[in-house]
């Protein structure tokens, strides 16, 4: 049985002008590093669920403002490869009859590309409840 839970509202500004803002729904280039995310709410890693193909890779998060950016590795260096934006809309529900994976969490929301529903793993239990936090 799925749960619903709140996103709690971010207390970091949330403004046109963030530095870390990347062009949404038309491409354009994502230039967020996690060093330029620095300092966040929230970091960690977790296996996302694929647009296309729906196969799964390990992916680090990063929370900051009202954005859960991913990234291929933790260095600083690292280039977002997109973020989940979680706005007054996004629903985040723990997934608990996922069959496949343990520890799932999906959020329907805005994202660079467009509006869907990411699926997320987290690798064990306490670190899924840290997310929903």
């Amino acid at each position: 049985m799925s749960s619903s839970v709140c996103v709690a509202p971010q207390t970091l500004p949330h403004t046109s002008t963030n530095k870390h803002r990347a062009q949404k729904k038309g491409g354009g280039e994502l230039t967020a590093t996690v060093g330029s995310l620095r300092p966040w709410r929230h970091s960690g890693w977790m296996t996302k669920q694929g647009r296309q193909l729906h196969g799964w890779a390990r992916r680090f998060f990063v929370l900051k403002d009202r954005r859960l950016w991913y990234f291929g590795t933790d260095k600083d260096t690292a280039v977002a490869a997109g973020y989940i934006e979680l706005d007054d809309e996004a629903v985040v529900r723990s997934e608990d009859d996922l069959k496949k994976r343990a520890n799932v969490l999906s959020i329907n929301a805005d994202a660079y590309a467009g509006k869907r529903t990411f699926l997320l793993a987290a690798e064990t239990p306490q670190a899924k409840n840290e997310w929903l936090q």
